[in-house]
Order: structure tokens, then C-alpha cells, then sequence
């Protein structure tokens, strides 16, 4: 299953994560919003995922190991967030990607 992006407002929804996720190709609309939220739902047991900022070198911003397919797992920032997020696709374990989901949810521009 190929990498289905979705936008809703300033809410981006990943599904299928098969690739490197790139904030300047998949999201460029929305390049340099700050990150509100992000959001994992793993698809099983031992599902990792870890998103960096920016690039696929930038630093760690997201990272979770989840115990089960209830583990949601949900990181808020603060206004001194930086933005971009970024998926290396070989950094990340999904027992079936195709029922993982990573919600990014975005600040309201001032």
C-alpha cells in the first residue's frame, strides 16, 4: 500500500508509510508551521516510530515504542517548536503500516 497523505485544516494524516516521509514534498503548503501535535497510532505490538525535525540528519523530535495496538501515543509542542517533521522510513518498525496512522496537527499562524 502506497503512503496516503491527507489534509484537513492543519491537521496532516499519514497511512501506509512505505517510504521516507519529506515535509517539502508531501506537506509544502504548510512548510515552516509550527507542529502542535503529533500523534501515533501503532498497528501492534513493538511498532516504533521516530520523526525527526526538518531533514532526514535533523534531530529526534518524535519517538515512540509502542506495547500494543491501544498504545496511542501523543507528543504536544509548545510555541518554541520547530516544524517540518520528517519520516527516515528505515528508522521506524510497523507490524502492518497499512494500519498505522501518524496525525500532525499544526498551530494556528499568528
Amino acid at each position: 500500500m502506497p503512503t496516503a497523505t491527507t489534509l484537513a485544516g492543519l491537521a496532516i494524516s499519514v497511512v501506509g508509510l512505505s517510504a521516507n516521509w519529506d515535509p517539502a514534498v508531501q506537506m509544502p503548503g504548510l512548510l515552516g508551521q509550527k507542529i502542535g501535535s503529533i500523534q501515533f497510532n501503532p498497528s501492534a505490538a513493538s511498532d516504533i516510530m521516530q520523526i525527526r525535525a526538518g531533514t532526514a540528519t535533523g534531530p529526534i523530535i518524535f519517538y515512540a515504542n509502542c506495547s500494543g495496538v491501544t498504545d496511542q501515543r501523543v507528543k504536544y509542542f509548545d510555541f518554541t517548536a520547530i516544524a517540518n517533521p520528517f519520516i527516515v522510513f528505515s528508522e521506524c518498525t510497523l507490524s502492518n503500516a497499512a494500519n498505522a496512522s501518524i496525525l500532525f496537527a499544526f498551530m494556528i499562524p499568528s
